[in-house]
């Protein structure tokens, strides 16, 4: 039994053609600015080797997190004051008129003075808080080691878990290839958990 391949060869390029199916990659780094619906208006350092986290108050003043440091910023890049977490200081969120900020294994709740008022702490060990959303009646704090989403009253009360080992439905079960997993609440109130590792 013999085995006969052949390959077919376009004789008609020559040594100053370009190959039609080379992989460039070079047109997909430029973007035609027309086509951009947002610009780059001003920027401005931080004092943080590690910034982690945004959020924006009512006021238009930044909060950003990271370190072991929460400062907050005015539009011009004003430094207008500072808390220290004692801790590295993750993600961060406002809602309620309070800060709302993962110190990684749980959540530490300030007051507008820089006060920590309270701290919510899951009920299992070894959390990883990635994300944090609010409303008026809960806490919701992804947590990536355990790969679900943890449900706190404001008083910082652990009420369930979303994705938890426990739960039969199968469909709700998160795949957390790394430490990035998002959640946000939308204008109606409804809850969206990024699922990263789950492809359909």
């Amino acid at each position: 039994l013999a085995i006969i391949g052949y390959f077919m060869v376009n004789t008609a390029w020559g040594p100053n053609d370009t190959n039609p199916y080379a992989y460039d990659m070079e047109k997909l780094t430029r973007v035609d600015s027309s086509t951009l619906c947002n610009s780059v208006v001003s920027t401005f350092p931080v004092p943080l080797n590690n910034p982690v986290g945004l959020a924006l108050n009512r006021e238009d003043e930044l909060y950003v997190s990271g370190d072991s440091l929460i400062v907050k910023i005015d539009s011009s890049g004003k430094i207008l004051s500072s808390i220290t977490t004692g801790v590295a200081a993750g993600c961060i969120t406002i809602g309620n008129d309070l800060l709302y900020v993962s110190l990684i294994e749980s959540v530490a709740v300030y007051n507008p003075g820089g006060e920590k008022v309270r701290e919510l702490i899951p009920m299992k060990e070894n959390s990883y808080i990635t994300s944090l959303a609010v409303n008026k009646e809960m806490v919701f704090a992804a947590d990536a080691a355990n790969k679900e989403v943890l449900v706190f009253t404001l008083e910082g009360k652990q009420l369930k878990s979303i994705g938890s080992n426990n739960q039969s439905d199968s469909v709700m079960r998160f795949i957390i290839p790394s430490r990035y997993f998002d959640i946000a609440l939308d204008p109606s109130g409804y809850l969206w958990i990024v699922n990263p590792g789950r492809h359909y």
